[in-house]
């Protein structure tokens, strides 16, 4: 899937293999229950309104997930999605998960601010909020971390 898309997007066969494989193995790294076997029986199934999008319903159905976190809401009707599964922008999904613990989020914020140095000039964490807000649009969840700071 990742590889048709990449050639599609003017990247050569080889290259889109090679990006592909990196993709998938620090994803692994990072989530060992990332890759969800079985998908094909489920593709097709859902009528998205983008057939290319029905790999990502199908494993967030068969990896039991709560919910599919994209920008791209158009492409996943809520009324096309099985009834455990909820449809949610970056933005709404990150306040939802900073105000399950927001003390969590005030850690992972320093913790970004701190890795920010390694690549160059540090960010504070007001300039890492600050990107949160205005790059991604996260302003209700960044307000609730701030809030929760003082």
């Amino acid at each position: 899937m990742e590889v048709r898309k990449l050639v599609k997007f003017g990247e050569t066969q080889f290259q889109a293999e090679s990006r592909s494989a990196r993709l998938i193995a620090h994803v692994q790294s990072a989530f060992d229950d990332s890759c969800v076997p079985g998908l094909d029986s489920f593709t097709k199934t859902y009528g998205l309104p983008d057939p290319d999008d029905e790999h990502v319903v199908a494993a967030a159905q068969i990896g039991g997930a709560g919910a599919i976190v994209t920008l791209n809401l158009k492409h996943f009707p809520i009324d096309l999605m099985p009834g455990n599964i909820d449809v949610q922008s970056p933005a709404v999904f990150a306040l939802n998960t900073v105000e399950v613990n927001p003390s969590a989020a005030v850690i992972a914020i320093q913790k970004i601010s701190a890795r920010s140095g390694k690549r160059g000039t540090a960010m504070t964490h007001d300039e890492v909020l600050d990107e949160l807000a205005s790059r991604y649009f996260m302003h209700d969840a960044v307000r609730v971390i701030r809030d929760s700071w003082q």
